[in-house]
């Protein structure tokens, strides 16, 4: 799934197995046909996603009305920056364990008791 606000989502057997978030002007997306290139800076290095295409089922565009009017006001690390300085804006009293848990599925971005 390709969205608009720079989502790349990959699914398979009904569960997510693989997302990327688009949030600089240097991703990009790169579109042949039956392959499907991901590349997103990260630092000096850069993360390469490739979809290989074996059979499309669905190609559709859904209009979302005004709600994809929304404008983006920052990003995914601005929110993990903010709820880590200051945990008691999710709930009164929490505290921050660690950022980037690793777990068998990936990081969990925040750890609160």
């Amino acid at each position: 799934m390709l969205k608009d606000d720079g989502s790349v989502l990959v699914h398979a057997d009904g569960r997510r197995i693989q997302a990327a978030q688009l949030d600089d002007p240097t991703d990009v997306i790169e579109d042949t046909g039956d392959l499907v290139v991901v590349r997103k800076r990260a630092g000096r290095s850069e993360d390469r996603l490739e979809i290989r295409l074996i059979e499309v089922l669905s190609d559709v565009s859904h209009d979302m009305g005004e709600a994809a009017a929304l404008e983006k006001d920052g990003v995914e690390r601005d929110l993990q920056l903010l709820l880590a300085g200051e945990p008691a804006h999710i709930e009164p009293g929490l505290r921050l364990v660690k950022r980037e848990w690793p777990t068998d599925v990936g990081p969990v971005d925040l750890m609160l008791p």
